[in-house]
């Protein structure tokens, strides 16, 4: 009955947007857009914010000092990640996703961008002597999502569930672990604290999968081995619905607490979406959890 009831709200509002989308004063507003998004710079903003408001919870909101530092290093990385994968297929891109690929000088730049936004943070954590090594790990990850792994050109990102698991993994929720016990002065093992972690890394996971909704074309032509392109989208959506359930489920009973815009949102990307969505579309989520985690890192820190 919940399902039938998110979905009948959120129908509504994926219709009145996508006509929102048309119109001129939208598309104006959709280069600006692009223009931002497209060399991933929310996703070092929404890195920095979000692993600040997820260490604030995990330390119980307690008075000890959050190490702005640490997460700004990691920030630095999580968007030399991204920007790396972009530059380096940015020639894929420009054929099957014109509006959200860089041009041949921007992608030069960003290779160039993206090795020095790995070897800043190695300088931060130096100046305010933090430990190199717990970081040191994350560099070959910086490139290892991209880059053939053998002369056949298999990838990382190519190889099916394994890319999404990659992502979530080692992109997102290792390094909030990693701060939080390397840096933060957290006691328990690495291995604990990651399954400790699980509701952020299967949120991760899920949208992660929810965002090849948008690739299957490209992602078919490129022989990538997403979710939607191996199993198609109806099986997809079952998955992505188990995923939901149990990880509500899971964080419910270990909390009694269930953040239900955040459902409805995933709920509506995983009955609705699907590779005719506007790109732009699925870009909204992202900006709302920056905006989101912008607000409360605001509010925590006059509460500190």
């Amino acid at each position: 009955m919940l399902k039938y009831t998110i979905i009948g709200i959120m129908q509504p509002v994926f219709i009145q947007i996508t006509q929102l989308l048309q119109t001129k004063t939208a598309k104006k507003a959709i280069q600006l857009w692009y223009a931002f998004f497209k060399t991933r710079l929310h996703i070092g903003i929404i890195c920095f914010f979000l692993y600040h408001n997820i260490i604030y919870y995990y330390l119980n909101q307690q008075s000890a000092p959050i190490k702005l530092h640490v997460l700004l290093s990691f920030a630095f990385w999580n968007l030399a990640l991204y920007i790396f994968d972009r530059a380096y297929d940015h020639i894929k891109d420009q054929i099957t996703q014109v509006n959200d690929a860089l041009t041949t000088k921007q992608a030069r730049w960003g290779l160039y961008g993206s090795v020095v936004l790995c070897l800043v943070p190695a300088g931060i954590l130096s100046v305010y002597r933090e430990p190199l090594l717990p970081y040191l790990f994350f560099i070959p990850v910086t490139f290892l999502y991209t880059l053939p792994l053998n002369k056949k050109g298999i990838r990382v990102k190519n190889l099916f569930l394994v890319k999404n698991l990659f992502s979530a993994l080692f992109i997102w929720t290792l390094p909030v672990v990693v701060i939080l016990h390397y840096y933060q002065g957290v006691e328990q093992p690495v291995g604990y604290l990651l399954i400790q972690n699980y509701y952020f890394l299967l949120f991760v996971l899920m949208g992660e999968i929810i965002w090849d909704f948008k690739d299957v074309r490209s992602d078919s032509l490129h022989g990538v081995q997403t979710l939607p392109v191996v199993l198609g989208f109806s099986a997809t959506r079952v998955i992505l619905l188990l995923l939901l359930v149990a990880n509500c489920l899971l964080f419910y009973l270990q909390t009694g607490f269930i953040n239900w815009p955040v459902v409805a949102f995933f709920m509506g990307f995983i009955v609705f979406a699907n590779d005719r969505t506007p790109v732009l579309l699925y870009h909204l989520p992202l900006l709302l959890v920056m905006a989101d985690n912008i607000f409360k890192f605001i509010r925590f820190r006059m509460l500190l």
